[in-house]
């Protein structure tokens, strides 16, 4: 990819240095994939959709289309701001304004391709601007063997299969880039201690028939992970990993305590992602928040205190979906003076990471790759908030009526209030719990009558389909045998007339001889019979089409007598 940037002027090879260089001239700046026209194709798709489903109050961009490239681009930091929506202040109104784009996208996925293939346009456009302008310089792509990439639970977690298929692939696609580039892949062990937890939780969840949240509760319900497969993966997990090239880290902490210079305050770090988090209305445990200052600690200190413009000489990278964690990182280190605003940060969210490694094999982005990684980032904008469904269940258990054993009415219920609420706890308080009850089951029961009477069409379907079948069946064997019946009626009054010439024949030798003409005729006459019922007999075309009148005259006169 690289090369072909730079035929185009968009970046610039230093020879001393061996690394590529964006080059940010005047010139240049109209050559980098401006997507305008793929916008305003996709602009009025997109306010259409927005005005039938009443959500233009949860715009927080300027226009729909800033908001969509804003959700499309990996390293976009919008400043957060409140806004009342559904008569609630929402801290973080940005979230719900990618849930909207999210739900947008997935509605085009499924039933709009044109919209989709423009987004899927502006998508790769955007992906390759935002490569170009947040790199200074991208290096030698045969430094990449130093870097060591660790991985998030949530990442381990998707290639082990438990976040479904979606998921599955698009991190096996980013992990397969990765190893390509001959990168190691490893993980902490705060990293692996989490796994080892989630798998339990879901596995004793499951055991005593309770409720299970998250990736890994919505693979199950849609039937893409069962809870035995789980349940195997929790004592091996580590072991399939390594199957994966992903190892357990060869990292001593230890060793880095005493340059102080290259530690990072992680008590100070934990709290304030804490805090980032509440002023986004989410809720952050301390002690996930722990590990994630432990993990950010780790990388940098691996860095020894150097700064880091250029990705391929980077000694480490860590791996998140977790976008929050990802961006504060980047802003804490800056603000703490530790890392400059044009350094390589040392967490990457995992569509940023994405596009790396993809331009960095020399790749282009192809739609199959690209489409694969929007639908996991759209995946991503529409989980709700960490307790929303306990909330959501909480409220629904004081109502009667509420069976929990219902299947069908839990997941329409889920759906609905995360529809409604754009999956925020916030939103979701003020929603009333029986109406979402009430539509629930009433959409399930509107279904279950729909699925009836599908049924039944298809029954008359295939009833209707096998009378016609059999009616069908029994004209071909009636004129079959109507054929058969009419050739036997032809060949029967041939040889009858063979016979009755024959006798005659005889009967005039006897009576005048040998010499006598009317003995003659009547034997010349009976071998000319006789040649005539051979050929047709053996269907010689000639004389057969002197008799097939006959026969289709007694075919059809049998099949209506008898069969029609």
């Amino acid at each position: 990819m690289m090369p072909i940037l730079q035929s185009e002027g968009i970046v610039e090879y230093d020879s001393i240095i061996r690394i590529y260089k964006v080059n940010k001239s005047k010139e240049t700046e109209g050559q980098l994939f401006y997507i305008d026209n793929k916008i305003i194709e996709i602009e009025k798709t997109l306010n259409e959709y927005v005005n039938t489903n009443d959500l233009s109050g949860a715009l927080f961009s300027k226009s729909w289309s800033d908001a969509l490239i804003s959700f499309l681009k990996p390293s976009s930091e919008p400043a957060n701001k409140p806004k009342k929506i559904k008569s609630v202040i929402v801290s973080d109104s940005l979230e719900v304004e990618r849930y909207v784009i999210a739900d947008f996208i997935r509605f085009c996925h499924e039933n709009d391709s044109d919209s989709y293939s423009a987004i899927l346009d502006i998508f790769v456009g955007v992906l390759i601007e935002d490569f170009i302008y947040s790199l200074t310089s991208f290096g030698n792509a045969d430094s990449f063997p130093k870097m060591t990439a660790y991985y998030d639970t949530a990442i381990l977690l998707r290639i082990l299969g438990t976040s479904g298929d979606l998921l599955y692939k698009a991190t096996a696609e980013l992990h397969r880039y990765i190893g390509d580039l001959e990168i190691k892949t490893e993980f902490f062990q705060v990293n692996e201690d989490e796994t080892a937890n989630i798998l339990s939780a879901i596995v004793a969840q499951g055991n005593v028939g309770s409720n299970i949240f998250g990736e890994t509760g919505d693979a199950i319900t849609r039937g893409e992970v069962s809870l035995g497969q789980i349940r195997t993966l929790e004592h091996i997990f580590v072991e399939r990993l390594a199957a994966n090239n992903i190892f357990p880290a060869g990292y001593e902490r230890s060793g880095f305590q005493k340059n102080v210079r290259n530690q990072i305050d992680e008590r100070k770090f934990a709290e304030g992602l804490v805090a980032q988090a509440k002023l986004k209305d989410r809720t952050y445990s301390h002690e996930n928040a722990e590990h994630d200052a432990i993990s950010l600690g780790h990388v940098f200190r691996m860095r020894l205190g150097r700064p880091v413009r250029d990705l391929a000489e980077c000694p480490s990278i860590f791996v998140t979906s977790n976008r929050l964690l990802a961006s504060f990182a980047r802003r804490f280190l800056i603000n703490e003076r530790q890392m400059g605003h044009n350094e390589i940060p040392p967490v990457f969210h995992v569509s940023q990471a994405c596009t790396i490694f993809w331009l960095a094999k020399d790749r282009e982005i192809d739609e199959a790759r690209a489409s694969q990684q929007l639908l996991a980032n759209c995946y991503d904008a529409l989980r709700p908030d960490n307790d929303f469904y306990q909330e959501l269940f909480s409220k629904l258990n004081s109502y009667d009526g509420y069976d929990d054993n219902d299947a069908a009415v839990i997941t329409t219920v889920r759906r609905i209030a995360k529809r409604e609420a754009f999956g925020r706890t916030a939103i979701l308080h003020v929603l009333s719990p029986a109406e979402i009850l009430a539509r629930a089951n009433e959409e399930v029961a509107r279904k279950a009558t729909e699925h009836e009477t599908e049924k039944e069409r298809i029954r008359e379907d295939a009833k209707a389909s096998g009378i016609e079948s059999g009616i069908q069946d029994y004209r071909e064997k009636g004129l079959n045998r109507s054929n058969e019946i009419s050739d036997a009626i032809v060949t029967t009054i041939e040889v009858l007339m063979f016979l009755t010439v024959s006798v005659f024949a005889v009967d005039g030798i006897v009576r005048n001889g040998y010499g006598g003409a009317y003995g003659i005729v009547l034997v010349g006459v009976a071998v000319l019979v006789m040649i005539l019922t051979l050929m047709d007999y053996f269907r010689f075309w000639h004389f057969r089409a002197l008799t097939d009148p006959v026969r289709r005259w007694l075919k059809q006169k049998i099949f209506n007598t008898f069969y029609r």
